[in-house]
């Protein structure tokens, strides 16, 4: 198989991945933020908002090749939500 078509394959399965590894993200931010006394509904929630924002970025980078822009603002916004939903400083963000 040649890189294209393995890029090919990644793109075209890379939704699929990023679906099933939803609930895997609620799991690990349980296992993060134990201490923080949210159960596991709530991580799952703010899981649910995280990846329907980067199954987006991932169809807008998809279409308009511009990759670099939309992983920066997907990042960014990824550390801004932390900080506003966990109620962490920049290094606990981080």
């Amino acid at each position: 198989m040649s890189f294209s078509q393995w890029m090919s394959r990644i793109r075209a399965l890379a939704p699929y991945a990023m679906l099933a590894m939803q609930p895997l993200f609620a799991a690990l931010l349980l296992l993060v933020l134990a201490g923080r006394g949210r159960r596991y509904a709530e991580h799952f929630v703010f899981s649910l908002h995280a990846h329907s924002l980067w199954l987006l970025a991932l169809l807008m980078a998809l279409s308009t090749h511009l990759e670099g822009p939309i992983l920066f603002a997907v990042f960014g916004h990824g550390l801004v939500a932390l900080r506003q939903v966990y109620g962490l400083g920049a290094w606990g963000t981080l």
